[in-house]
């Protein structure tokens, strides 16, 4: 119980004093402390009260915590102590809330076989390599996924969308109980759908690929170009997942069956009829095309800098026609409701 009522406290973004005040000043700071401390239980007065206040029924305080594995939030200039605690606390019970509607209902849930655990990935080419294994695995050879989330549910993969108090975190994720891989998706980031196929893979890549890391004196690639040169960044965990990512939505002979080989620029046209087709933005593809030396630094920069930081969401520049929505949430819990009102 202790874990759980700091837990529930912190989910609301709520100080021993903020919860104290909000319960009416019925109980001291002491009080709660000592309660989160496994002094002693609370009164029944008490708990009711701390879970009006946390939003959580009386019931959550009394069940087992359900193990992760903890979440990273990678946030460029990362985020306070003490939002990332109320953020983590919240997923901890939005998570929560999910199983317990599956083992409610007995949904049986595909049990997760992680076919790259032992292929370890220290380059781009580890990370295309890894894709087009995993592609192999699961019997989708190059085409494109027609469903990212349905794909990833399939095999066993959690996904949750969910609304999260930081605009800049996508996602993140986690493994519950040592072996269910759950992604969680942040509906309240400006996100556009290719996006959120994007992050899910992403995620993905950090729970399924065994890193090996880069040497400490470890320097950019310089890669020849025809039209100039290409600078590839030296392969940190974030950039392999993304470069994961990016293969996993269109492999590597794909794109450069659309695009070339070597390419002295590109047309817009042309990547949005590759966005329509396999769900990757137009700033990924450009990503992609560059650590894949199909263009140059110098077009990859002019793409940046002129189009695509001018156009972040992407107006007008095609549109995958297949909405990634994670809706079994929300679909067990519409049958709880009407379980329980046929009862």
């Amino acid at each position: 119980m202790p874990n759980r009522l700091k837990t529930a406290r912190q989910s609301k973004g709520l100080s021993m004093d903020k919860l104290v005040s909000k319960m009416g000043g019925i109980v001291s700071k002491m009080y709660i402390s000592e309660i989160e401390r496994g002094v002693y239980n609370p009164s029944q007065e008490a708990l009711a009260a701390i879970a009006q206040v946390c939003g959580v029924p009386v019931s959550y305080f009394y069940k087992q915590d359900y193990a992760d594995s903890g979440f990273v939030f990678r946030v460029k200039g990362g985020v306070p102590a003490h939002k990332t605690k109320q953020i983590e606390a919240k997923l901890k019970i939005d998570i929560e809330r999910y199983f317990e509607q599956e083992d409610t209902f007995v949904i049986e849930r595909t049990e997760f076989v992680n076919p790259l655990k032992d292929f370890p990935v220290s380059s781009y080419d580890d990370a295309d390599e890894a894709a087009a294994m995993l592609r192999k695995c699961w019997e989708i050879g190059s085409q494109p996924i027609h469903s990212v989330y349905e794909l990833l549910q399939e095999k066993g993969v959690v996904i949750i969308e969910v609304p999260i108090d930081c605009k800049d975190l996508d996602g993140t994720s986690t493994m519950v109980n040592g072996k269910v891989p759950v992604i969680i998706i942040n509906t309240n980031a400006d996100v556009t759908n290719e996006r959120k196929r994007f992050t899910a893979l992403h995620e993905l890549a950090h729970l399924m690929l065994r890193f090996a890391p880069a040497p400490k004196d470890a320097e950019p690639i310089i890669v020849e170009h025809p039209f100039g040169k290409v600078t590839l960044k030296v392969p940190d965990e974030e950039r392999l997942c993304n470069h994961f990512a990016g293969a996993m939505l269109i492999q590597k002979e794909s794109i450069r069956r659309r695009l070339g080989n070597s390419r002295k620029d590109i047309t817009l046209p042309e990547l949005i009829s590759i966005k329509n087709m396999y769900g990757i933005s137009i700033a990924s593809q450009v990503h992609r095309a560059h650590d894949l030396a199909i263009i140059s630094d110098r077009v990859y920069n002019k793409w940046y800098d002129d189009t695509i930081k001018l156009n972040y969401m992407e107006e007008g520049w095609g549109r995958y026609p297949i909405d990634e929505i994670a809706d079994r949430h929300e679909l067990l819990e519409e049958r709880m409701k009407m379980e329980y009102q046929n009862n």
